[in-house]
């Protein structure tokens, strides 16, 4: 999810605010440990094993417009929501107006799945803003091995992304075989 669309929906006051970087807010939870063979984090063996199985079971069935609404926290009394396909990315409406999006669907599936083993993970997921469950399901996708829609590799790369006024460099995660971007961050 974007955070640009994320900040705007902010629903009150939150104690249960994230003070830590998602890196360190990973490690305070349990999700992410240090790599035994490697300098590195590493995904935490049975938070993986149970992510992996939500996305397989998500990926199986319908995801729908209310799964990705519930996994950032939002109110879904009185409300209308959408996902819209726009090329890969999907983008979530609320009364038609855009509040989130992906890069693709295997980036909405690893956050909806993500968000779900994380209740479980984090008794205060609840209380978080859907701007920081944005950011933070968003960091997350990097400790991705595997694609969620399908069983290939994820390749990094660095890409010029142009549009019609700018260009700029970006690190990218992707599908190796569906090509669906994971993850894209702007280099500095």
């Amino acid at each position: 999810m974007s955070n640009e669309e994320a900040q705007n929906e902010s629903e009150g006051e939150n104690e249960g605010a994230v003070t830590l970087s998602p890196e360190e807010y990973f490690l305070s939870v349990g999700v992410v440990e240090e790599c035994d063979e490697k300098d590195d984090l590493c995904i935490e063996t049975s938070f993986e094993s149970e992510w992996v199985e939500e996305m397989t079971d998500l990926n199986d069935g319908d995801l729908s417009a209310e799964d990705a609404a519930a996994a950032l926290g939002l109110d879904l009394e009185n409300h209308e929501f959408t996902i819209r396909e726009d090329d890969q990315a999907r983008q979530l409406k609320r009364d038609q107006q855009i509040i989130g999006q992906w890069p693709s669907e295997a980036a909405l599936i690893a956050d909806v799945a993500a968000s779900r083993v994380l209740e479980s993970w984090d008794t205060k997921w609840s209380e978080y803003e859907p701007a920081e469950k944005g950011e933070l399901l968003n960091g997350l996708r990097l400790f991705l091995d595997t694609c969620p829609t399908s069983d290939g590799e994820i390749v990094f790369s660095e890409e010029t992304v142009e549009s019609c006024c700018s260009s700029h460099e970006v690190i990218a995660a992707v599908c190796e075989d569906t090509d669906e971007r994971i993850f894209e961050h702007q280099m500095p």
